[in-house]
């Protein structure tokens, strides 16, 4: 709830962008916009490192990212847009 405050328009735009998107790909994209590491995402998450590397590879799949294209820097494009 708190970050929908601070980010009113990324969540409804990131749907947009990838409507089947799942809800842990959701809280990882929330996470990555508050700058968290693989690390920190797993303890968050309660899930092994490795598995956050696994959501991070499923989801760049999903979205149709080639390996050279950070996730981080899909993210960042759709907050950009929040500040229009």
């Amino acid at each position: 709830q708190y970050f929908e405050l601070l980010y009113p328009l990324f969540l409804p735009r990131l749907r947009e962008k990838v409507p089947s998107i799942t809800h842990r790909e959701e809280i990882l994209s929330m996470l990555i916009v508050l700058k968290q590491d693989n690390k920190r995402i797993a303890d968050l998450l309660a899930i092994a490192p490795r598995s956050v590397l696994m959501l991070r590879h499923r989801f760049r799949q999903k979205i149709g990212m080639t390996t050279e294209l950070s996730l981080e820097n899909f993210i960042e494009e759709i907050l950009g847009t929040n500040n229009n």
